[in-house]
């Protein structure tokens, strides 16, 4: 397998900056993890907050836990989804997962030209 390959692989359908280091570009492909990974966690601790709401809706209700009063809660609350913020947020980790793609294709492309270039042996 390719070095470009390889390192479009990993980045595209594991984790964006997992091909870069895997390719050897420790920086670059931890920066984009961290990025990847801190929007990643933003969204799971907003989304668990508004379940806790959701939840605490419920329980204030008389705490009989039922479909009509779940969906009731949940079309009451205020979607985070709906938020320009969480969109923003989104877009970034969209694009930084397409940039790690892209970046470890032409790193690795780069990798295999060098070594499609060097003598046998050396």
């Amino acid at each position: 397998m390719t070095n470009a390959i390889k390192g479009v692989l990993l980045s595209a359908l594991v984790f964006p900056g997992l091909g870069q280091i895997a390719l050897k570009r420790y920086q670059r492909g931890v920066v984009l993890m961290l990025a990847t990974m801190a929007g990643l966690v933003v969204i799971v601790i907003n989304a668990t907050r508004e379940a806790g709401r959701i939840l605490e809706t419920i329980a204030s209700g008389g705490g009989v836990i039922d479909q009509d009063a779940m969906s009731r809660a949940i079309a009451q609350s205020t979607a985070w989804s709906d938020n320009l913020a969480f969109n923003l947020l989104l877009v970034a980790i969209t694009l930084c997962w397409v940039y790690a793609a892209v970046d470890a294709y032409r790193i690795g492309k780069q990798q295999d030209l060098r070594q499609a270039g060097e003598p046998r042996g050396s």
